[in-house]
């Protein structure tokens, strides 16, 4: 029987300690409509505790305040 990735506990879940994501836009790879699920992606797989890295390079686009943007809408069920 295969269990699905996404039902099991991550490593940093599972991890006693305070973990840090990094790299989770993976380096501008991730188109724009990628972004919202990247960072729910991340938050979903790290702990109340734990924390995420966000590299950004805001040359073209305010990419700071859209972040800022998106994660608040996460942490606070969609309502901005």
């Amino acid at each position: 029987m295969l269990i699905h990735a996404a039902r099991r506990p991550s490593p940093a879940q599972q991890a006693a300690k305070i973990c840090f994501a990094f790299k989770i836009l993976a380096a501008g790879c991730i188109g724009d409509e990628g972004v919202t699920q990247a960072f729910r992606t991340a938050f979903d797989t790290i702990k109340l505790n734990d924390g995420i890295y966000v590299g950004m390079f805001p040359r073209r686009k305010d990419e700071v305040k859209e972040n800022v943007e998106i994660v608040h809408g996460i942490l606070n069920g969609g309502k901005l």
